[in-house]
This record gives C-alpha cells, sequence and structure tokens, in this order.
C-alpha cells in the first residue's frame, strides 16, 4: 500500500512539472477580459491633441479568438478614450524678427 501511493505522488509530481504554463488562450475568460481592459485602458490626465493615441487594436489582430472576445472591450476603450480624455492645443507663436521683414 506505502509503494502505492509512493509511485502515485512519484507520477502526479512528474506530471505537474511536465504540464505547459498557461497561456492567454488557456487562462479563464474572466482573467483574459481583465487583460484586454488593461491592454485598452487609456493614460490619465490631458493628452496633446496632435499627439493624442487612443487604444491600439493590435490585439485584435493576434487571432480569431482573442478578435472575438476583445472587440467589443476594443470599441467601449476607442469610444471612452475620445469621449473621457481632456485634450490640450498650446499656441506657440514664432517670433520673427522685424528687421527680416524690412529687407
Amino acid at each position: 500500500m506505502a509503494q502505492t501511493i509512493g509511485t502515485a505522488a512519484a507520477k502526479a509530481t512528474t506530471s505537474v512539472s511536465k504540464a505547459q504554463p498557461p497561456t492567454l488562450l488557456t487562462i479563464a475568460p474572466e482573467l483574459r477580459n481583465s487583460i484586454y481592459e488593461l491592454v485598452f485602458a487609456a493614460d490619465a490626465g490631458p493628452v496633446k491633441l496632435l499627439e493624442a493615441s487612443p487604444p491600439e487594436k493590435a490585439l485584435l489582430q493576434v487571432c480569431k479568438q482573442t478578435e472575438n472576445e476583445a472587440a467589443g472591450l476594443y470599441v467601449t476603450a476607442f469610444r471612452s478614450y475620445w469621449r473621457n480624455t481632456t485634450s490640450v492645443m498650446r499656441h506657440t507663436a514664432e517670433v520673427v524678427s522685424t528687421s527680416a521683414c524690412k529687407k
């Protein structure tokens, strides 16, 4: 009996050590959604209008499964970015020398 238990424990240890690490597509859907939301999250604070960068959609192009799962979250994040981000524009006037204009 003791040998049977020891053999079972050895097999369990061996199978655990040979187990593949989890990938994005093998973890729980709830965790994947949390990851997608973090990927699409915008930085806080004002953004220069000409340097605005809404969420990238590269993650949607990885495979069909990630596209199907994350497309709705992307659209929500994209719309939220443009609705909720404060944009700033600063005008910088060029100083022109008056002597250069008189020539």
